[in-house]
């Protein structure tokens, strides 16, 4: 599955990220699917979040590729550095 790939790729980048705080990063972490067969794992979504968490990121953004189960798990770990971007979102860096 594509998380599985997330996962050893996101742990190999900790090197390259080294220590530098990064305000923030765009993108899907398209974890919903349509069909049940593709739906990500719990346990894989958390292990995620935990990544990411260990991330020198300060903002994480999403758009609704996510889905709103994902979010709200990823959430939970990230708290109030997850948040959802879309068509028009104005940020002020």
């Amino acid at each position: 599955m594509f998380s599985q790939w997330c996962i050893k790729h996101t742990k190999s980048s900790r090197i390259r990220l080294s220590n530098a705080l990064i305000e923030a990063l765009f993108g899907g972490f398209h974890l919903k699917s349509r069909f049940i067969e593709h739906k990500e794992p719990i346990e894989n979504i958390l292990v995620i979040s935990q990544i990411l968490k260990d991330k020198s990121v300060k903002n994480y953004y999403t758009g609704h590729c996510t889905g709103s189960e994902a979010y709200d798990l990823i959430s939970g770990v990230l708290q109030d550095r997850l948040h959802h971007f879309y068509p028009g979102l104005i940020l002020n860096y």
